[in-house]
């Protein structure tokens, strides 16, 4: 059953190969892990194996297989055993098959198993994974299991004219690039590139050739001498930050939890002064689009109370709170004295039926026969409104049947009619309504999938949403992105990982490299506004104490109440830097804290300097002051999987 889910989960993703997911099938993955990881041998994670090999995950797994096209006559080399699991699917799709890899350790005990499973077309040897496996070359297929920073001649030799290499490519995994080599019978080599799939080519932490790292007992020394404190964020040094920043066109800045007033306060000064002395143009927050929709009309000088309607979906507090008042009274104050404005949006996919309703508002206004038609296809949806979890739910149970024809049709009218709506503000505004709905309608069925899928359509849903910001204002603008660390961090420096979780701050790094700028807070202490579980009423609650091994602890034993800590190596002590390369326990607290089980609740093992490339201490927080309630929505209800960490 697990099997068949299992190939059911990659198909949905898009593997399509029949004999591939039969071969991936055909074999008991469990015969290759060790007793206590045997429960996770069918699900879409990478496993850390005792012997330092990496399962891939069955998803990259897949599509490396898929490129590979491995064929019932083939010769197979593959390069990096990387998993006994590869080998023994290969082992189904092809004649011969044969393995090499520098791991001795590991090569013995994956030529036991197969040996035990009766595979006996496979060969595996002990060797430079570079050098390949001469004596048996040419291979039809090569596969190189492991990153490299290009395909060896000495391997390219080794296959047979028509034959292909595939390799891996990084070191960003977000969309895994795969250099495919094809051989021609003048022993030429085409080479080809594919994207789509999801890998760690690398762990979390790599130190670097030649440098060394500031001893343990000698960091908290090190670091008293290299951070820069401050007594209150009015005393930050603005001007050096804005030096580090450069000429970055998204600046991402985070928090360590979404109730937290300090964070909100830094954040918005740090904002800004991005606005005011490198006029940065677009703030895009963790938000609902339609609710801070009205913020935005609000801060470009329209009338009406700021805070009657928005925010009013759990968790309300999130948004509803004098800190962000006091910025959006700050912001409406600035456009109004300066020729360039700037302009605030929500990056989120939730509020799905307050962009329903925008949608139609839209269409009311142009068309009302195309009104009708748009709240026809929408009524497929609405009458789940009070709980889109559920809607989902009954979906994946085949109870009901899927909505995405009809919202996707509203999204292609929208395309297709944009010049008869006229590409104005409000149609921008209602085609990102549109998407949402498009978004949030497939969010809530793969949510019930498991795995990344959920968390990886939301964050990419938030990229997409920047890029298209970024697009619609033209040259030259430039992005303030708002956000919980779990999101703005780079994930490929984070547990998530191993979760097979991309984010948006990892796709901005893919997409924008130095120009994408990250900046994480944390804190030891203190109180934070949060529930308790998903849904219920905030209340402010006591931070525990960082624990002993986290970097929150570490930077509590500097002594100092704030400081701040670049983290790019060009703007810092290079060894101090790579000592706090290492891997530590860093902490999040979403919407939801639970003090109680605080240790598996809201810690993840990180390494700080490449997940941003700032951090902001702040030793004692209090929580953000929240204002009333005015009321759920219809939206109110609305399930998130991902509550405890970030919400």
């Amino acid at each position: 059953m697990k099997k068949k889910r299992m190939a059911q989960q990659l198909e949905a993703r898009g593997v399509k190969a029949k004999r591939i997911l039969e071969a991936l099938k055909s074999v008991d993955r469990e015969q290759f892990l060790p007793a206590e990881q045997r429960a996770f041998a069918y699900d879409d994670i990478s496993i850390q194996l005792k012997e330092g090999v990496v399962m891939p995950r069955l998803y990259v797994i897949a599509k490396w297989l898929e490129e590979l096209d491995p064929q019932p006559d083939d010769k197979v080399l593959l390069i990096g055993v990387d998993s006994g699991y590869v080998l023994a699917v290969l082992s189904k799709m092809c004649k011969w098959v044969y393995a090499v890899d520098d791991n001795e350790q590991y090569n013995e005990w994956v030529q036991q198993v197969l040996k035990t499973m009766g595979v006996i077309n496979v060969s595996v040897k002990t060797g430079s994974a570079v050098e390949g496996w001469k004596s048996e070359a040419p291979f039809d297929k090569i596969l190189i299991a492991r990153e490299l920073a290009n395909i060896p001649e000495v391997l390219l030799r080794q296959l047979k004219p028509g034959g292909r290499a595939v390799l891996p490519i990084g070191p960003d995994w977000s969309h895994v690039y795969l250099e495919v080599v094809k051989a021609d019978d003048k022993g030429h080599y085409k080479r080809s590139f594919f994207s789509g799939a999801y890998t760690i080519p690398q762990p979390i932490y790599i130190p670097e050739v030649g440098e060394q790292a500031v001893p343990e007992e000698l960091l908290v020394p090190e670091l008293v001498e290299n951070v820069a404190w401050f007594d209150s964020i009015e005393e930050f040094d603005f001007k050096s930050f804005l030096e580090r920043v450069g000429d970055a066109r998204v600046v991402l800045i985070g928090e360590a939890s979404h109730g937290t007033s300090e964070f909100y306060k830094m954040r918005q000064e740090l904002t800004k002064m991005l606005i005011k002395e490198r006029g940065f143009n677009i703030v895009a927050a963790e938000a609902d689009w339609p609710d801070m929709e009205i913020v935005n009309k609000y801060v470009q000088g329209g009338s009406g109370p700021l805070m009657r309607l928005p925010f009013q979906r759990f968790p309300h507090w999130m948004w509803r709170n004098q800190e962000f008042v006091e910025f959006a009274e700050w912001g409406r104050d600035f456009n109004s004295r300066t020729q360039r404005p700037f302009y605030i949006y929500g990056l989120d996919l939730y509020g799905l039926g307050n962009a329903m309703n925008r949608v139609i508002e839209f269409f009311e206004e142009k068309d009302r026969s195309l009104a009708n038609m748009i709240r026809e296809h929408y009524s497929c949806l609405s009458p789940y409104m009070a709980d889109p979890s559920e809607y989902g739910k009954m979906v994946v149970t085949n109870r009901l049947q899927s909505c995405e024809k009809e919202v996707m049709q509203v999204l292609l009218r929208m395309l297709k009619e944009r010049r008869q709506l006229n590409h104005s503000e409000a149609y921008f505004y209602a085609f990102q309504n549109a998407r949402v709905v498009v978004d949030a309608e497939r969010y809530y069925k793969v949510m019930y999938y498991g795995g990344a899928d959920s968390w990886n359509l939301r964050d990419l849903h938030m990229f997409y949403t920047l890029r298209a910001l970024l697009n619609y204002h033209g040259t030259g603008s430039k992005a303030v992105v708002w956000a919980h660390n779990s999101h703005i961090g780079n994930a490929l420096a984070t547990q998530m990982y191993s979760r097979g979780e991309i984010n948006i701050g990892h796709l901005c790094r893919e997409a924008y490299g130095h120009q994408s700028y990250h900046v994480g807070f944390g804190t030891n202490t203190g109180t934070v506004a949060a529930a308790e579980h998903w849904g219920g009423p905030m209340k402010i609650m006591d931070v525990n104490p960082s624990f002993l091994e986290s970097y929150e602890r570490l930077f509590h034993r500097t002594g100092f109440a704030n400081f701040s800590l670049p983290l790019r190596k060009n703007e810092s002590n290079a060894r101090l830097i790579n000592a706090l390369s290492k891997p530590r326990i860093e902490r999040a607290i979403g919407v939801i804290y639970r003090p109680h089980t605080e240790r598996q609740s809201h810690y993840f093992l990180a390494s700080l300097p490449g997940q941003f490339d700032e951090y902001i201490w702040m030793d004692r927080t209090t929580a953000v002051n929240a204002l009333p309630e005015l009321g759920r929505s219809l939206s109110a209800r609305v399930f998130h999987p991902f509550a405890v960490i970030d919400e």
